[in-house]
């Protein structure tokens, strides 16, 4: 007579598998949950691993099914959550044929991947894929069970990938029968491959390249932060000169329209005729700093081949198979990975929450790379692929430690200020007077005078810098 052959459609989700032998935990304990009669019907479940509705292709390589599953382990869990089988499927290697169904398996792996279950009871079904025994926790309860990291990092021949199947009792006894119950594992890693930009260029080889790469971040530097600086150093500057003025004219001019020319001595235009006067020499005097600052150029070295460190806040270290959801253990550590062509790939247990990325760190070249704060998520999402492209220095920065004067000469004063509305030539020696006053920021004549100002400074521990890290 032919089986009965039950197919459950909406109750089964299923999974992908790969395994080495077969051992029940506990073989003389029956299958009969508690509260269920030892006399009602049973049914023969077959178990079918692979097929539509899968998610085990590699992230990268095209590789085959039987080079992605190195092992698969059968759980089977009653009504309440407790163990009650645990097989590892046999003959699971690199001459496995995928999917598993009757026609492909061998005879060992039929019989691990077949149950006989009593109907009215309820069962969870669990499979993991690719799983060490030591990397398995919490197995004799059904919510306490999870997967942990493993010490190597993950590549596209040993995801982890599971699959959770309930089992429903119905209240219909069948003494006979058969239960058809496709496995379709899915992978519960996410993988996210961080690259650097410009990754064709060595900076640490080629000064032509370097000095193009690192100019306009000077530039942007200069404009956002050190300009701010000179203007205020300016304005101290020329507030003073005002003030000797006055106090010169005071003796000297009979006249009192020096005092509205006194107060344009310090105006707008006669400061930002001063700062724009300064522009460029400031300017190569910072870039050549930076060009010159090993610690911005070891930042921008090449990364292929080298051993790359991701130092992670709050990392996801366990994933609850049952629940689908990975957790934290709250702890900073790092993840390692090594570097290709310029990028690197980190695998992990993601949701978009956990697993904040602080820093690269390389080891060979003792080289750090912080991310701004508060850090981004390095898996965005689970079982998700994503790239994070990073500018090692993005943004040239001052740290405000300490200060250098510069000396500007040939500052033509005399001309600026015979433009301005209340000019009259009796000023003009009043004007030398002072500038000839020593003590001052200044000194020389008004037609070419030297001023000193105090600036940030160029030293290499003055200049930091900031990387960028985006999601594309």
């Amino acid at each position: 007579n032919m089986s009965i052959r039950y197919i459950l459609l909406a109750v089964m989700p299923c999974v992908l598998a790969v395994a080495c032998s077969r051992h029940e935990s506990d073989p003389e304990r029956g299958l009969c949950p508690e509260g269920v009669l030892s006399g009602s019907g049973r049914v023969v479940v077959e178990y079918f691993v692979g097929g539509d509705g899968s998610e085990t292709k590699a992230y990268g390589e095209n590789l085959d099914a039987s080079q992605r599953i190195s092992s698969l382990k059968y759980l089977l869990y009653d009504e309440s959550g407790a163990l009650l089988k645990e097989r590892d499927i046999p003959d699971i290697d690199t001459d496995t044929k995928w999917p598993l169904t009757r026609d492909n398996m061998t005879w060992a792996q039929r019989e691990a991947l077949k149950d006989t279950l009593y109907v009215s009871a309820s069962y969870t079904a669990v499979f993991i894929a690719n799983a060490a025994d030591g990397l398995i926790e919490g197995k004799d309860v059904r919510d306490d069970l999870c997967l942990t990291l493993p010490a190597d990092p993950f590549e596209d021949g040993n995801m982890f990938y599971t699959y959770v199947l309930p089992i429903p009792g119905t209240a219909s006894p069948v003494s006979q029968g058969s239960l058809e119950c496709p496995v379709r594992l899915h992978r519960i890693v996410s993988r996210t491959d961080i690259t650097r930009v410009d990754p064709t260029v060595d900076y640490s080889t080629d000064d032509d390249a370097w000095n193009s790469y690192i100019s306009p971040k000077v530039e942007t530097l200069y404009n956002n932060t050190v300009e701010q600086e000179v203007k205020q150093r300016v304005d101290e500057v020329m507030e003073k000169f005002e003030e000797s003025f006055t106090l010169q004219a005071i003796e000297d001019v009979l006249i009192p329209a020096y005092l509205s020319f006194a107060s344009e001595i310090s105006s707008d235009a006669v400061k930002d005729y001063i700062v724009s006067s300064m522009r460029e020499e400031l300017l190569s005097i910072y870039n050549n700093a930076c060009v010159d600052n090993d610690r911005l150029r070891t930042a921008v070295r090449t990364w292929d081949g080298e051993d790359v460190s991701v130092a992670l806040e709050n990392l996801s270290n366990r994933w609850r198979v049952v629940a689908g959801e990975p957790f934290a253990s709250g702890e900073n550590t790092e993840v390692r990975g090594r570097a290709e062509g310029n990028s690197f790939t980190v695998i992990g247990f993601g949701d978009g929450t956990f697993n904040t990325l602080i820093s690269l760190k390389f080891p060979e070249s003792n080289l750090e790379i912080k991310a701004p704060s508060p850090g981004l998520c390095l898996w965005p999402g689970k079982n998700i692929r994503s790239t994070i492209e990073c500018e090692p220095v993005a943004v040239v920065k001052i740290n405000d430690v300490s200060e250098q004067d510069f000396l500007y000469e040939g500052l033509d004063l005399l001309s600026v200020f015979k433009t301005l509305e209340h000019w009259n030539d009796e000023f003009e020696p009043v004007i030398e007077k002072v500038c000839g006053q020593t003590g001052e920021a200044w000194s020389g004549v008004a037609s070419s005078l030297t001023l000193t100002i105090s600036i940030p400074s160029c030293s290499e521990d003055n200049i930091s810098y900031e990387a960028s890290f985006n999601n594309l």
